[in-house]
């Protein structure tokens, strides 16, 4: 009788242990499923390269700048999102001579208004002439929880917009100079959330809870097993008697 009982326990124990690992490499499957899409995903990725032109007249002369870029369309949420950038200055006439201060400015916002905003300046002293060009410029800004809300496993998509302002220096009169600025929308990016930490946290709990019944269980069989054998040999001594 005491060895049969030994023996449902060990096969208890061992179905306890067959359910704990199914259900750990369950809960794992579901947070890798969703890895291993976003990282086809980002593998299979696109850059975007493209140019737009920024012109502007008036009764002293034209200024043209060419701006050329290329970004990546897909990118992982907590990784920094970068676009190559070069401004080109095809076109200074009249009295327009050259600029002195220029900078450039990468926006990334989505749909529920959440965004970020990075700024680059030119070097003071370096002037750009007409012919010359400013760059290439590799803008970066970080993609994470500060600026932008996403849920694990999710995927949104934010617009991108650059917009390039220039101090222009005039021939005439002495020391006059003029702002030209533009903004324009280049495109859309796709930020995927990968890590989905909640899920992962949930099946950890699951598995300990599992894992605590199951001793529980061990311990209680194990118990009786042994008031079983102190009661059976008990009975054995008080017939030896």
């Amino acid at each position: 009788m005491s060895r049969l009982s030994v023996a449902k326990c060990h096969t208890i124990s061992i179905l306890i242990f067959l359910l704990v690992l199914s259900i750990s490499s369950h809960s794992s499957s579901s947070p890798r499923s969703i890895e291993a899409y976003a990282e086809s995903q980002i593998s299979a990725r696109t850059v975007t390269s493209n140019s737009f032109q920024l012109t502007f007249v008036n009764p002293d002369g034209t200024s043209e700048y060419t701006i050329v870029y290329s970004y990546p369309d897909i990118i992982q949420f907590n990784t920094n999102f970068t676009v190559q950038v070069t401004i080109f200055v095809t076109m200074l006439r009249g009295l327009k001579l050259y600029l002195v201060d220029y900078g450039l400015t990468l926006s990334v916002f989505d749909s529920q208004g959440g965004g970020v905003i990075k700024q680059i300046i030119g070097t003071p002293g370096s002037y750009l002439y007409e012919g010359s060009h400013w760059g290439p410029l590799n803008v970066s800004i970080p993609i994470n929880s500060s600026d932008v809300q996403m849920e694990p496993g999710n995927t949104i998509h934010a617009n991108i917009s650059l917009q390039f302002i220039g101090d222009v220096w005039y021939d005439r009169p002495i020391n006059w100079h003029y702002y030209d600025s533009g903004t324009r929308s280049i495109g859309n990016i796709s930020i995927i959330q990968t890590r989905n930490s909640t899920s992962g946290s949930y099946s950890i709990l699951i598995l300990a809870t599992i894992v605590v019944s199951a001793a529980g269980i061990i311990a209680v069989t194990s118990a009786v097993l042994i008031l079983r054998r102190k009661r059976n040999n008990s009975n054995d001594a008080g017939l030896e008697l």
